[in-house]
């Protein structure tokens, strides 16, 4: 068994402080893109915050009869909230607030497109619920404009930023919320999802934001070009398709982009992309050349972050005639994993410390401590012992049956859309692991699918098996299967983390084939039975403890003997993820290695000493460093004595020369 190496620093002649580094003047920029997990603090305090918009618009007006009303507060909040989100993640000042007055004059604006079915910055007198305010406004402003969907409030923002569509190749929404010169002040009026006048079977919903005025804000210093998505790491929800870059316009540059070229790199191979628009004249925000990217939008999270080289080239009238810069797509339900260190030995009733790389943005941590045992378990519906599940299936059916079995005397039934249970045990499957059970259709509709997924983080499910029924709206009486089928699923992908497993019945569309009164219920759905993990570990005896923000340790302190999983887990925006890789930790009775300093000086003969008093170390090393800890080297000049039971005592020649000393033990 090893322990960690215990450290002993001297100064010798010298006192050695390092320099506090000086605060910064300003206030800080509320997220750094640079770093992965401020972006997923930031994307879930402030993005997601502004989600739930519907629920909260409290609009008062009516659209029949042309009263554009009043929104909420609360969903003012909430635009401007995702305005300032995507300009802080683009590097812009995101200090903008909402007018009063431009709000008012905006909702008028909204109510004109709602009402009218139409976009139109120059709406004429003829329009239905004209008025000069929302003419107005509407000249001055980005109009969303969306049928049967709430594409309003800070939804509207989002779709404005990414600017999908024909006639929205030069993405004019998005450089005017991201216009380095955007105002002060924005004004925004929406419409909730509203029944069209004349036509109540169709639904309408408007938005309109106020984006232009005066503005007083200063970029920052290194602030280079403004780019969506931006340099540095951004959440997969939004990469849109279409890619934009811009420079700044000003009397000492002109930006021209009409000879520009743009490629894009990830895994060391091109990504095909189409140029679609090249906006070097001024048009009072940036010129910026737009290009659509193959493979995106994402078709969900990326396993793993994925990294994209831009380059733009062939740039005339600028500082600099190419850029280049990296955008990483990351899952933004997936932190860093959080390894800890330490030894593999702890010692009972005592407290053995880990430690840990601290997470920039994590508002806590949480260590997790579970014994282990063999997953040599089996879940197949049993009266006995009692199943260890979540049944979270229609309350009128039981979750098992006895009705069929691949063994025993019963199994697990769904037959209701949407049920669900879920194997109520924390598994930690092998690089051999298999998940497998026996399954068995009676009549199951070809719209529904049984599946099996497996959570490695909380709320994250990921569906790894499914079979689709395949009765339609008429069936042959008793054509369902005569047998049990096994199914085996590997589980490697998952070797090493803590999972859970569920099951559920999904309908899509089509014929379901669920119970109306009077059908046997029997006679409906899936059934599932002896259900394992092979070669697996279950955790049991679980404990957690809470660790502050600002640690990069943790004590273990074990009650007995035996083995231990620990891990590790962080907390960002409000959000806990999942838990790091485990340390494997043997406990024993006995008594922890130690070692202090206990004095330092020069001896009768004028050697220099160093002595330390130490128990359960039986090697000692004295390391110099001449650069303030920069660099070590062993100092063989130190000769070791031991003047009593415990206490170390090392003596080396004194020179006179300045230097900082450790001493190192080893078990």
């Amino acid at each position: 068994m090893r322990f960690a190496n215990a450290a002993v620093i001297v100064l010798s002649g010298i006192v050695w402080v390092p320099e506090n580094a000086s605060a910064s003047p300003g206030s800080s920029p509320p997220v750094d893109p640079s770093v992965r997990s401020d972006v997923i603090r930031y994307y879930y305090e402030t993005y997601l915050a502004s989600e739930g918009y519907t629920s909260r618009h409290g609009w008062t007006g009516n659209l029949a009869a042309c009263n554009a009303g009043t929104l909420s507060s609360t969903i003012q909040d909430d635009v401007i909230r995702r305005v300032n989100y995507f300009r802080a993640m683009a590097g812009l000042p995101a200090e903008i607030t909402l007018s009063p007055t431009l709000n008012a004059k905006s909702q008028q604006a909204a109510l004109m497109m709602a009402y009218n079915g139409a976009l139109n910055h120059y709406p004429p007198t003829s329009w239905a619920c004209y008025t000069a305010d929302g003419a107005e406004a509407a000249a001055n402003s980005n109009l969303s404009l969306g049928f049967n969907t709430p594409f309003y409030g800070p939804q509207a923002v989002t779709g404005q930023i990414e600017d999908d569509g024909n006639g929205n190749e030069s993405v004019g929404h998005r450089r005017w919320i991201l216009n380095t010169r955007a105002p002060d002040q924005m004004g925004h009026g929406s419409i909730p999802l509203t029944p069209t006048v004349g036509n109540p079977a169709q639904t309408t919903a408007a938005m309109a934001l106020w984006v232009s005025g005066p503005s007083t804000s200063t970029l920052p210093d290194d602030f280079e070009f403004v780019a969506w998505p931006p340099a540095g790491f951004v959440p997969s929800t939004l990469a849109f398709q279409r890619w934009s870059f811009g420079l700044v316009d000003d009397s000492t540059y002109s930006p021209d982009f009409s000879a520009a070229t743009v490629t894009m790199t990830t895994g060391g191979g091109g990504v095909p992309l189409t140029i679609i628009h090249r906006g070097s004249s001024p048009t009072s925000n940036e010129p910026t050349i737009v290009w659509e990217a193959s493979g995106f939008p994402l078709a969900g999270p990326p396993a793993t972050d994925q990294v994209y080289t831009v380059t733009v080239s062939g740039i005339a009238g600028a500082p600099r005639d190419s850029y280049t810069y990296q955008v990483t797509v990351i899952n933004e339900n997936a932190l860093t994993p959080i390894q800890l260190s330490g030894s593999d030995g702890a010692y009972v009733g005592h407290d053995n410390i880990y430690t840990f790389t601290p997470m920039p943005a994590a508002g806590a941590y949480e260590l997790r401590v579970a014994a282990t045992s063999n997953g040599d378990w089996t879940e197949g519906g049993e009266a006995a012992p009692v199943p260890k599940v979540i049944d979270s299936t229609h309350p009128s059916y039981p979750l098992t049956t006895t009705a069929l079995q691949a063994s025993g005397t019963s199994s697990f039934h769904v037959l209701e859309q949407q049920d669900t249970f879920e194997i109520d045990r924390e598994i930690m499957p092998s690089a051999t692991s298999q998940l497998t059970f026996s399954q068995r259709f009676r009549y199951v509709g070809t719209g529904m699918y049984l599946c099996a997924e497996v959570e490695a983080t909380p709320g994250n499910w990921t569906e790894v098996w499914r079979r689709h029924g395949r009765h339609g709206f008429n069936v042959v009486v008793g054509d369902w299967d005569t047998s049990w089928t096994p199914v085996s699923v590997p589980l490697a992908a998952y070797a090493g983390e803590t999972v859970r497993v569920r099951f559920r019945y999904v309908y899509e569309s089509g014929a379901d084939w669920t119970p109306i009164p009077g059908d046997n219920p029997n006679e409906l759905g899936a059934f599932i039975d002896n259900v394992q993990v092979s070669d697996s570990l279950e955790l049991q005896g679980e404990s957690f403890q809470q660790v502050g923000a600002g640690a990069s340790s943790v004590a273990f302190h074990p009650a007995s003997t035996g083995e231990y999983y620990l891990q590790l887990r962080a907390q960002v925006g409000g959000k806990w993820f999942g838990f790091g890789p485990e340390t494997v930790v043997t406990a024993v009775v006995g008594t922890p290695p130690s070692m202090r300093l206990t004095a330092t000086g020069i001896d009768g003969g004028g050697g220099f000493f160093i002595e330390v008093e130490a128990q359960g170390y039986s090697a000692f090393t004295v390391h110099a460093s001449e650069d303030g800890g920069a660099q070590w080297a062993a100092d063989d000049r130190f000769v070791p004595s031991q003047p009593s039971a415990g206490t170390h005592r090392f003596t080396a020649p004194f020179d006179g020369q300045n230097r900082i000393f450790r001493v190192i033990a080893n078990e």
